[in-house]
């Protein structure tokens, strides 16, 4: 049975040898590892060479599995894989929803979300990334992200109620600073 290069059965390194080592080939020229696998494992890594490397040689697809690259990105805060992808039409962080911006919101730190933010595209998804944040208690994202833009106050309400019901204290203090 073939391993996912994003199970908990692989080590980062072994992520690196399989990016950067026959690039996944068989001797039969069979590939293990498609193209998009590669190109995900090289985000894992952080190998931005690589990355930079399969964008431009247009045998990567970035879109591809409704923004995964973004997902990897966010998942192992590769900040500078994010600024790569963020590059005029690369990918852009409010298909799917906008939930690139939810991503960054629960699983990401303060410095990908910021720079998702200022990047101006994400803001499709800027509710969901405040709900998000309040329901998984991310005091942090809730901050950035209320002092990012206006929110109504039904959206204050929302955000307050899925703090409280999540048993946020913290974030729901945050949320009604701003009631």
């Amino acid at each position: 049975m073939e391993r996912s290069y994003f199970s908990a059965d692989y080590h980062p390194t072994e992520i690196a040898e399989v990016s950067t080592l026959g690039l996944g080939k068989q001797s039969s020229g069979n590939v293990v590892v498609s193209k998009n696998k590669e190109f995900c494992a090289a985000i894992f890594c952080g190998d931005t060479k690589l990355v930079r490397r399969l964008i431009a040689d247009e045998t990567a697809f970035p879109t591809s599995d409704r923004n995964l690259s973004f997902k990897r990105a966010i998942q192992t805060n590769q900040v500078e894989i994010m600024k790569i992808l963020l590059a005029p039409g690369c990918v852009d962080p409010a298909s799917d929803n906008g939930i690139v911006l939810a991503n960054a919101a629960t699983n990401g730190t303060a410095e990908m979300l910021r720079l998702l933010l200022q990047d101006g595209r994400a803001h499709r998804g800027f509710e969901s990334a405040l709900l998000h944040a309040a329901k998984y208690g991310k005091t942090e994202a809730v901050k950035i992200l209320l002092a990012s833009q206006c929110v109504s106050a039904v959206g204050l309400k929302c955000t307050l109620r899925f703090a409280e019901e999540g048993g946020h204290a913290g974030v729901a203090r945050v949320v009604r600073g701003y009631m």
